[in-house]
């Protein structure tokens, strides 16, 4: 390798400090603006969002837990909320374990879709099938019946 080809040289300026193709600080700036943008507006946002919801709950509202369980604020105090989740059953939480205020129109269609499964349960199956079988005896096929 001789040192007289041009392609072997890094670039060099009138004063002889070698070019980087990106100096490092642009290169690291850019992390940061990626770092920022993937992840710290996005937690801000949820942030505000959570403080907004929570600003909203009143005695009286229908509220999701962050394990699922849904129940009625019945009192709020300083960081526990009071959630009545069957009648006379209060339960207290933590402010912070409220994942969602349930809209009306939610409950609404979450209870016209577990009234047909509760129906279809109820009639053994769905009505396709009772339909079809509906000239069919009863079946009572049940793992401890000692009949079968």
């Amino acid at each position: 390798m001789s040192w007289g080809d041009a392609g072997d040289l890094p670039a060099t300026t009138s004063v002889g400090r070698v070019l980087e193709p990106v100096p490092s600080f642009v290169l690291f700036a850019l992390v940061l603006v990626a770092f920022f943008l993937l992840i710290v507006r996005p937690q801000r946002a949820r942030a505000r969002a959570t403080a907004l919801m929570q600003a909203r709950l009143a005695p009286g509202a229908e509220i999701m837990t962050t394990s699922g369980l849904h129940g009625t604020v019945r009192e709020l105090l300083d960081d526990t909320v009071l959630l009545e989740i069957a009648p006379g059953v209060t339960v207290r939480f933590a402010k912070a374990a409220v994942g969602r205020i349930v809209e009306q129109a939610d409950v609404d269609d979450h209870d016209s879709e577990h009234e047909t499964e509760a129906d279809a349960e109820h009639l053994g199956g769905d009505a396709e099938h009772l339909s079809a079988d509906a000239d069919a005896p009863a079946s009572t096929n049940h793992p401890n019946d000692p009949t079968d």
